[in-house]
C-alpha cells in the first residue's frame, strides 16, 4: 500500500511550522486547533508562562495521556485475550456435551428397546410428570407428584412382587437422577 504524504505548512501559537505526514488534512488542522487553543488557554491564564513553555507542558501532558492510553490498550488486549480462550474453552465443552447428548440419545433409544413394557410404562409416566402434563405446574409441583407416584409404585412393590420390583424403581430413579445431572 503505497502512502503519499503530504507537506502543511501551520501557524501553532503564532509560531510557524512545517509538517509532512500522510493523514489527511481535517486530521492535522483538528490537532493543530486543539494544541493552539491549549497554548493560547495556559499563556492567557498565566502570564508567567511563556509560550515556549506551554508548548512543553501541552507535550508532556499529550504524551503522559498516550501512554496511559497504551497501558489501558496493553490491558484490555489482555482481558481480550483470556475471553477469548474462555470462548474458546466454552465451545470445547459445548461440543463435548452435545457428543455426550448424542451418546446419550443413542443409548437412550437402545435402553428402551431392550426395557421390559411395565418400565417403559413406568419411564413414560414419570417422564410426563417432569415435563409436566398438567397446565401450570410449578417445579414443586411436579417433584411432589413425582415423588407420590414413586412411593405408590414402592408400595405396590411391596405387595406385589417385593425386591425385584424395588430394583427395578431404583434403576428408573438412577436413571432419572443420570439425565438430571447431565442436564
Amino acid at each position: 500500500m503505497e502512502t503519499h504524504k503530504k507537506k502543511y505548512n501551520l501557524e501553532i501559537a503564532g509560531m510557524p511550522l512545517s509538517i509532512v505526514t500522510d493523514e489527511p488534512a481535517s486530521f492535522v488542522e483538528s490537532i493543530v486547533t486543539r494544541l493552539d487553543e491549549r497554548i493560547t488557554e495556559m499563556t492567557q491564564s498565566n502570564y508567567r508562562i511563556s509560550t515556549l513553555d506551554a508548548c512543553l507542558l501541552c507535550a508532556i501532558d499529550y504524551l503522559g495521556d498516550k501512554m496511559k492510553a497504551d497501558k489501558r490498550i496493553k490491558i484490555l488486549e489482555g482481558q481480550f485475550s483470556v475471553y477469548e480462550n474462555n470462548i474458546q474453552s466454552l465451545r470445547e465443552q459445548l461440543d463435548a456435551a452435545n457428543a455426550r447428548l448424542k451418546e446419550l440419545e443413542g443409548s437412550e433409544e437402545t435402553a428402551e428397546e431392550e426395557m421390559p413394557a411395565e418400565v417403559a410404562n413406568d419411564m413414560k409416566k414419570i417422564s410426563d410428570i417432569l415435563r409436566g402434563s398438567k397446565t401450570g405446574s410449578t417445579p414443586e409441583d411436579k417433584v411432589r407428584t413425582l415423588e407420590r407416584y414413586l412411593e405408590s409404585k414402592k408400595s405396590e412393590d411391596s405387595r406385589e412382587e417385593g425386591q425385584s420390583r424395588d430394583e427395578k424403581l431404583k434403576y428408573i430413579e438412577s436413571l432419572l437422577r443420570g439425565n438430571d445431572s447431565e442436564k
